[in-house]
């Protein structure tokens, strides 16, 4: 699996909720976040992730981010009806845009009459939380029918899920997370069904020592349940490529992983996980561990 594939599951989606303002400039000293109404208003922004709202902009990684805009107004009226556009773009470390929807409301062409107004943009954020990773999303909402906007900018960080223990000793990484291929989702509990089918991702992985133009990596894989019983068990999952080895340019686009798969019946949760990505030409490694509860 590759990057590409974990970005397309990043989703945006707007929304009209019935739920109106003046020119306004106001920052958030404490967040950063900073909004510019001129002739569009908005009473108010809420940040709800997963049903908890507030203003906490250091989200895990796969949690879904919702942003809500309440009792937007200033809107151009005709026949009773209001005509809103809303973009959002969110960008890494002030320069590569990984995220772009020009207008979210395209396909409401016949306008709204809902009021008071609620809008609403949500993104997954599936982004690369390591090697001091940040980013800002860039909302504006605009009138189709006359000249007022409302931007609102937000900047944030994305952090590790706790379901998961990585330890790095010389060798640096994006990302690294359960994604449960069954539900088409980043794992952000550690309980899941025998039915499902999980892959450990490791993603941008950087720091092998180089022979010739090339690298070695060792990656094992180890699950136990509670009496120590092995449910799983594989020493290198890439003893195919130790004598050809990996191209060095190659390594850092590639995802490495590790499938997990189980048979139906009774285990003695909790499991335990252990996975390691390995330098074989160096003491440098990745460790991986975690409980899962398999039902």
């Amino acid at each position: 699996m590759n990057r590409t594939i974990i970005y397309s599951a990043t989703t945006v989606i707007a929304l009209l909720n019935g739920c109106s303002f003046q020119q306004s400039v106001e920052k958030d000293l404490i967040t950063g976040a900073f909004s510019r109404g001129e002739g569009i208003s908005c009473e108010e922004v809420h940040i709800d992730t997963g049903g908890r709202t507030g203003k906490e902009l250091a989200f895990v990684y796969g949690e879904k981010v919702n942003i809500l805009f309440e009792n937007v107004r200033g809107f151009t009226e005709q026949n009773g009806k209001v005509f809103p556009g809303l973009s959002i773009h969110v960008v890494e470390n002030g320069q590569d845009t990984l995220l772009a929807y020009p207008d979210l409301f395209e396909a409401i062409g016949e306008g709204t009459d809902l009021s008071p107004l609620q809008m609403q943009a949500n993104f997954t954020a599936v982004l690369p939380y390591g090697n001091k990773k940040d980013y800002k999303a860039y909302i504006k909402i605009w009138d189709k029918k006359g000249t007022g906007t409302f931007s609102y900018e937000m900047p944030f960080t994305v952090m590790e899920s706790k379901l998961l223990d990585v330890r790095s000793s010389g060798l640096e990484y994006g990302a690294v997370y359960l994604w449960n291929l069954t539900r088409n989702e980043v794992v952000l509990d550690s309980v899941f069904s025998q039915k499902d089918s999980l892959i450990l991702i490791i993603e941008g992985t950087e720091g092998f020592r180089e022979v010739g133009d090339k690298v070695y990596p060792e990656l094992s894989v180890a699950l136990s349940d509670r009496a120590g019983r092995a449910l799983l068990s594989n020493p290198n999952l890439l003893g195919h490529v130790q004598l050809k080895g990996i191209p060095s340019d190659d390594i850092a686009r590639e995802d490495l992983f590790v499938k997990l798969g189980f048979t139906e019946g009774h285990i003695d949760n909790p499991c335990r996980l252990k996975v390691v990505l390995a330098d074989s030409n160096s003491e440098k490694k990745i460790e991986v561990s975690g409980e899962l509860y398999i039902q």
